[in-house]
């Protein structure tokens, strides 16, 4: 794929029967061909380029003129970028004049996109990766929209200080209505376990005006044993309960699964809702329902080896079975990217793996992994999907 140019662009979301309370726009349910649409590009040294190294996009309406745009969070310290959709399906780089220009550096991670502020138009909050190393103090990112999309950076004024618990390291976030309140909250987790880390995760209410405060007594104190990095939280009612509950990988064994009691208090479900805990460490996990019995599924890459994915199936009560060897087509491979939609049009969820040998690089295309409806899922070896 040359550089400056999209060729798919992909969402996921959570199953048409699983209750949605207020939560963040951070992926949609968005499958159409866009070869022929040409980001903006100019040649500059590859130390810096443009329309690659990029993690995370957001396909959303940022500013409200009923097309699509880009919300993108680069690799390394380049901040938050801005593409808005001309109503052509082309995009220009609106980033200078849309996002202020940090002090320092910025190493922004997992973008979330919600009216944090309650006032009608969507907003911006990410975790960084800085947070205790003078002068990059943020624990996190909050871009407040005007009502224009043009942004101003509120993360000192909306967030708590860092000094309020010890933690350096955000490249996790989560964005919904945790509490049922009415606004929508944040969860910040990420990092190495170390002796300085409380906690695996923080909940940060907000007070409905888009001020967040940190609730200790939301999470539990676990050193960050169940920490998770790389920005892979995502927000899911898995035990079906009606409130969101987060889902991510996790360092060493395992997959992130925190379970809401439905006030925003969180309790580690790793080991209780497993009926063999993952031995594994986790590198990307999605949930959607694959076998089409009314709750939500895992599918699960594992971390730093190429491995048939994982594929965990629900009771309906958020307990689950692991059915890999039986349920996933040995042939196929799943590393870094992992995501879950209906490829083929046949009323199921399939899902795409990419490939990854070293950092940064994809050499290993895509695996496409083809549901028969009822859960089973057979590689697209033929390649029908994405052809080469």
């Amino acid at each position: 794929m040359p550089i400056g140019a999209i060729s798919l662009v992909l969402g996921t979301a959570p199953a048409q029967n699983a209750p949605v309370p207020v939560r963040a726009v951070h992926e949609r349910t968005l499958y159409r061909e866009v070869s022929g649409v040409a980001l903006p590009y100019q040649a500059i040294p590859q130390r810096n380029p443009p329309c690659d190294g990029n993690r995370h996009v957001v396909v959303v309406d940022i500013d409200a003129d009923g097309d699509l745009d880009l919300v993108i969070e680069p690799n390394g310290w380049r901040g938050i970028r801005i593409m808005l959709n001309d109503g052509d399906g082309r995009f220009v780089e609106e980033t200078a004049t849309r996002i202020p220009v940090p002090p320092v550096p910025v190493n922004a991670w997992r973008i979330c996109v919600g009216d944090i502020d309650g006032d009608g138009d969507l907003d911006i909050a990410a975790g960084t990766d800085q947070g205790g190393y003078a002068p990059r103090y943020l624990q996190g990112l909050v871009y407040i929209n005007d009502g224009t999309a043009h942004f101003s950076d509120e993360s000192a004024a909306r967030l708590p200080l860092y000094a309020n618990y010890s933690f350096s390291l955000n490249s996790v976030t989560a964005m919904a209505d945790f509490d049922r309140d009415g606004d929508l909250d944040l969860v910040l987790g990420g990092g190495f376990p170390q002796a300085n880390y409380d906690r695996s995760i923080r909940l940060l209410r907000n007070d409905g005006r888009g001020y967040f405060t940190f609730d200790p007594s939301a999470t539990p104190v676990d050193r960050g044993a169940s920490t998770s990095v790389s920005g892979h939280f995502f927000e899911y009612d898995i035990d079906g309960d009606g409130d969101m509950d987060i889902v991510g990988n996790r360092l060493g064994a395992g997959i992130a699964l925190w379970l809401n009691d439905g006030t925003g208090r969180f309790s580690d479900g790793r080991y209780t809702r497993f009926s063999i805990p993952p031995s594994f460490s986790s590198q990307n996990v999605r949930a959607g329902d694959v076998d089409a019995d009314g709750d939500l599924d895992l599918v699960a890459t594992r971390a730093y080896n190429w491995t048939v994915p994982y594929l965990y199936l629900n009771d309906g009560r958020g307990y689950f079975t692991d059915v890999s060897a039986s349920h996933v087509d040995a042939r196929g491979l799943g590393d870094v990217g992992l995501r879950m939609a209906d490829f083929d049009a046949d009323g199921d969820l399939d899902f795409l793996t990419t490939i990854q040998t070293n950092s940064y690089t994809y050499p290993g295309g895509e695996n496409l992994f083809l549901n028969d409806g009822t859960g089973h899922f057979t590689l697209d070896v033929e390649q029908r999907m994405f052809p080469r």
